[in-house]
């Protein structure tokens, strides 16, 4: 079988993004040939707080809408229902995306020789096209060990691009200097009588980190990248969530998180953590394999295998 993903053209409809995640940090990777979006995620970045809910469900409730079940009277069944054995308030609230790493290219022109793949044996993402007589290549991994997620995009002839960290709501993003983007922000929603009581929630706060040969420029919430053949982007996120109280932490340091997390990373080029990177997750996905007799169809796209499927 296969370990690969591959597509041989862009799609910006979020099912053909391709996955990666250490289990803590997700990232989906679009692959744009002109405007690159990774969308992160955070396991614990949610709306809300914690919450002790009520409930008004009692035996003879239950045995009331038996009845009613079994004489088909199921509208009432259901009324019955929503009044005693739903919670108050009655829904949770939302999983929220942490933001979208962005790199918007000054070249717009058509591009060619297009390739993504996801390497499930790697937990690697690589994307690969051309525009003219320039080739590019990126190569992506959210590293387990250093809790961060690495992005390299190499060409063979000097690009320009603006890098951005933006979130839609309860969110800002600053440049700290040439090569740091901060973005930070607090969960906040409104009194709803089905998600209640609104307030504010999570704090969270993302920093990323630039390396590349090129000429960066400080813009107010991007930095603008000119004449580079490789840009490495290193990406920290963190949240005020405890884990042990299922709520948020207020004494949480959400700026020594990162700091030690970019410490972690300190000394190390993007080829350490890549070979850190697939030797960790080597070990984890190499524990089993699944082998299935079965005409190979490795060497087609994967939509084209599921429009065959189908």
């Amino acid at each position: 079988m296969s370990d690969k993903l591959f597509y041989r053209h862009f799609s910006d409809q979020w099912i053909h993004a391709l996955p990666l995640g250490n289990g803590r940090i997700g990232a989906m990777v679009f692959g744009n040939p002109h405007c690159e979006t990774i969308e992160i995620n955070e396991e614990s970045l949610w709306s809300g707080r914690n919450i002790r809910e009520t409930y008004h469900a009692t035996p003879e409730a239950l045995v009331e809408m038996r009845k009613l079940l079994l004489e088909e009277r199921m509208e009432e069944a259901s009324a019955l229902s929503t009044e005693t054995f739903l919670s108050d308030p009655p829904f949770v609230q939302f999983y929220e995306s942490f933001g979208e790493l962005t790199l918007d290219f000054a070249d717009k022109s058509e591009y060619s020789d297009y390739y993504k793949e996801l390497d499930l044996a790697r937990g690697t993402v690589s994307v690969r096209w051309k525009k003219g007589e320039t080739s590019y290549e990126s190569l992506s991994f959210v590293s387990q060990s250093r809790d961060c997620l690495a992005y390299r995009l190499q060409a063979d002839k000097p690009f320009s691009c603006n890098v951005s960290l933006r979130r839609e709501q309860d969110a800002s993003t600053a440049v700290l200097q040439e090569d740091t983007l901060l973005l930070k922000g607090q969960v906040t929603w409104a009194d709803h009588p089905k998600y209640g009581k609104g307030g504010e929630g999570l704090s969270f706060r993302g920093e990323l980190k630039l390396k590349s040969d090129g000429v960066r420029k400080i813009h107010k919430d991007f930095i603008e990248v000119t004449d580079a053949t490789c840009l490495e982007i290193y990406g920290a996120f963190t949240t005020n969530y405890n884990v042990q109280t299922f709520d948020v932490d207020e004494s949480k340091d959400l700026r020594a998180a990162l700091q030690a997390c970019a410490q972690g990373r300190e000394g190390l080029t993007f080829e350490d953590l890549l070979a850190d990177h697939l030797q960790v997750h080597g070990r984890a996905y190499g524990k089993m394999s699944l082998s299935v007799e079965s005409e190979s169809l490795s060497h087609l796209p994967t939509d084209e295998r599921l429009r065959r499927v189908k």
